[in-house]
């Protein structure tokens, strides 16, 4: 089944910031996961997309910092002594609140600031993305009221279209 273009905005705005994060950027550069580092930071970021297509409004930012929290303890044996997993937490729900709704800013501006330090991986730091948050909330005017359900129970549809964005397909990638 083809990827719903919100689907795949929400994909692409968690890949930016997760593959930006300080934490699972030196697990995975690393190899604290072993041979297969980055095929575990692949697939952590399609468990992340299925879930909280699964979860839709019910998406809590301790939901996914527990993920990550046990992902990165699981699968990267590593221990974060640090708040960035509920910042970061606090930032995939925005995004996927945004994404949900057709709302694609924050994804934009995590892209522009991705892409001002293309030749490292450049980190994403609170201050930037809360920017990108506090941008894209200004031409927001959607909250949790505006989502429709998949289907399959999924939330990836636009508030303006009775279909389904998706079929969650078990949290494989787009």
């Amino acid at each position: 089944m083809a990827t719903h273009p919100n689907q795949a905005a929400f994909a692409k705005g968690l890949q930016i910031l997760l593959t930006n994060w300080p934490v699972l950027r030196s697990a995975v550069d690393q190899g604290w996961g072993g041979d297969e580092s980055r095929e575990k930071e692949q697939w952590l970021i399609d468990t992340l997309v299925g879930y909280a297509g699964e979860r839709g409004r019910r998406l809590e930012p301790e939901d996914v910092e527990d993920v990550l929290v046990q992902v990165l303890s699981d699968e990267f044996d590593t221990v974060v002594e640090d708040e960035s997993p509920r910042h970061l937490g606090r930032l995939v729900v925005r995004l996927y609140k945004e994404c949900v709704t057709g709302n694609h800013r924050m994804l934009e501006t995590l892209r522009l600031e991705a892409t001002k330090r293309p030749q490292t991986y450049s980190v994403i730091q609170p201050a930037a993305a809360d920017n990108a948050m506090a941008q894209s909330e200004e031409g927001s005017d959607n909250d949790d009221d505006d989502d429709a359900s998949g289907s399959d129970g999924s939330e990836y549809t636009t508030d303006d279209s009775d279909d389904a964005m998706m079929e969650t397909d078990g949290g494989e990638g787009s």
